[in-house]
């Protein structure tokens, strides 16, 4: 039910490795391709999950794999982002969860960026992605697991030195717990869609 992310970036320390968390197939090539490109490997730890393999939104076009490289982050590119007034930055599966529930409850002020590597962290690129959200205030780090772990404390300490004048951020996760999940579907699904509602601000 865990990988123990946080254990790997409480590792993560003088660019001695890389942690990633690619949504796509073609992202997936890109990742692969640059490691076995480059001139000083260095351990590479991909956190993708089985259940994007039967995800029909999880899918490229043969152009994405002929083209283009590994984006350490994918930006929201719909429509004029001075429409958009809050920011979601996720990664790995979550962003298909959290696209399903926008389309669901209509949602169209919400951005959601994803961050496909987590180590060495694309402090340049966030920082430039966000700058472009002018009227957006409210930055939301979301991920599935408990506060105490996933990718949370890793990004509170890296996420404030990105965020663009009067943007404030905020965390939407489940209690830290000492177990990494529930045990019961049905009280994962209830508390799955908790956590879309808090990271969209729906009552």
């Amino acid at each position: 039910s865990s990988a123990r992310l946080e254990r790997f970036l409480a590792l993560c320390a003088d660019d001695n490795m890389f942690v990633t968390n690619p949504t796509t197939p073609a992202q997936y090539f890109h990742l692969l391709r640059r490691r076995a490109k480059a001139k000083f490997p260095k351990p590479l730890i991909v956190m993708t999950p089985k259940s994007l393999l039967r995800d029909k939104m999880a899918v490229s076009v043969a152009k994405d794999f002929t083209d283009g490289k590994f984006h350490e982050v994918i930006n929201d590119e719909r429509g004029d982002k001075d429409k958009f007034k809050r920011v979601i930055l996720t990664s790995g599966k979550m962003y298909y969860d959290l696209v399903k529930f926008m389309e669901q409850e209509k949602i169209e002020d919400t951005a959601v960026i994803r961050i496909e590597q987590y180590y060495p962290f694309p402090e340049e690129a966030l920082k430039e992605m966000l700058a472009e959200y002018k009227k957006a205030k409210d930055i939301i780090w979301t991920q599935e697991e408990p506060a105490n772990m996933g990718a949370w404390l890793f990004m509170s300490l890296r996420l404030p030195n990105v965020l663009a004048k009067g943007q404030e951020l905020r965390s939407a996760a489940r209690k830290a717990s000492a177990s990494p999940a529930p045990g019961s579907k049905k009280k994962f699904d209830a508390s799955q869609v908790g956590l879309m509602k808090e990271a969209f601000g729906v009552n």
